[in-house]
Order: C-alpha cells, then sequence, then structure tokens
C-alpha cells in the first residue's frame, strides 16, 4: 500500500445516483484521468457509545475521472450508487502517482514543496517547508529560527519556486517571519 504515494484529497460530496464522488483539491482533473487504482483512507471515529474505531484502509478500482467546476470526480467501481459512495464521504483519497499524467514544464504538485529550502529574496536561507496546507489558499508552514511560521503560497509572497533545485523564494515583507 506504500505505492500509493499521492494524496489527492478528501471525499467532500456525492454526485448523481452512480456513486460518484467529489473530491477537493488543487490539482488539474487531467493529471488523475490514467490513474487506476485508488486508496482510500478514514480518520479514526466515535462510535454509537463513545468508543474510538478505525475503518480499515480500502484499495479501490477508478472507473472513470473528470472535471466539475474546479473539482474532482471520481468513479469507484466498489461503490455502485449514491448509498454507497455516501459511506466514503470524508475518506482521504490516494493514488499512485506513477499512473498519473505528465506534469507540464512549470508545474508541481504542492506535495513536493515539502523539504524545499525557502531564501529570502537576498539570497539568505530562511527555513525549510514543513507542510502544505490547502484552506481558502494554499499556506506553507516554514520551520525559520526553530519555530513554524505560516506564509499564504501567493506569487506576491513565494514569487519562485524550483523543484530542480529543491528552492523556493520567499518574499519577505517585514513582520512575514517573525512578530
Amino acid at each position: 500500500m506504500d505505492d500509493y504515494d499521492f494524496a489527492l484529497g478528501p471525499i467532500v460530496a456525492v454526485k448523481g445516483l452512480k456513486g460518484e464522488v467529489k473530491i477537493k483539491n488543487d490539482c488539474r482533473a487531467e493529471l488523475v484521468k490514467g490513474a487506476k487504482h485508488a486508496l482510500l483512507k478514514f480518520k479514526p471515529q466515535r462510535d454509537e457509545k463513545g468508543k474510538m474505531t478505525q475503518r480499515p484502509d480500502s484499495d479501490c478500482t477508478i472507473g472513470g475521472a473528470y472535471a466539475d467546476r474546479g473539482t474532482v470526480i471520481l468513479k469507484l467501481d466498489q461503490y455502485p450508487d449514491r448509498t454507497a459512495a455516501e459511506s466514503i464521504i470524508g475518506a482521504s483519497v490516494h493514488l499512485k502517482r506513477s499512473e498519473l499524467a505528465q506534469l507540464l514544464e512549470d508545474e508541481w504538485f504542492l506535495t513536493d514543496l515539502i523539504g524545499l529550502d525557502c531564501f529570502d529574496t537576498e539570497g539568505t536561507h530562511v527555513g525549510k517547508v514543513k507542510d502544505v496546507e490547502v484552506q481558502a489558499t494554499t499556506i506553507l508552514t516554514i520551520v525559520y529560527e526553530s519555530k513554524e511560521v505560516l506564509v499564504p503560497f501567493v506569487k506576491a509572497l513565494v514569487p519562485d519556486v524550483d523543484i530542480k533545485n529543491g528552492k523556493l523564494i520567499i518574499n519577505a515583507i517585514p513582520g512575514l517571519l517573525s512578530d
């Protein structure tokens, strides 16, 4: 199961009656159209008696993928109808990166940003990307002087990303990296 090395995102809703699910993510649907396998990972939940339970991960076959209004829609063969698909809302969908389409020259997956060295526009090393979180905007967690700093991933603050050389540039405006 370790070869499911790309976290597509959580299932947020069901579309239609045939069990198609909507995935919250930040990638082009064309990237996942060739994917044939998915792994669903479930968060621990409390049962009716308040006991924490863990639903096992579920291997699935992808019967189709397409874009719809900025989301990726997947048809998972093991969930053939709306009722079955509703049972997996909230699960995190993981894919095999080897099954994804090639990225364009200036594209990268957000997970590729984790571990990059961060430099300010003067060339001074200011930290390392620890995490990437997609909210209303994408947020980078940067470890700077042994503390975590949140940096919005927008062109004005992160003008350059160089995946090949393992670095990104931060426009360290006053107050961004310090209190």
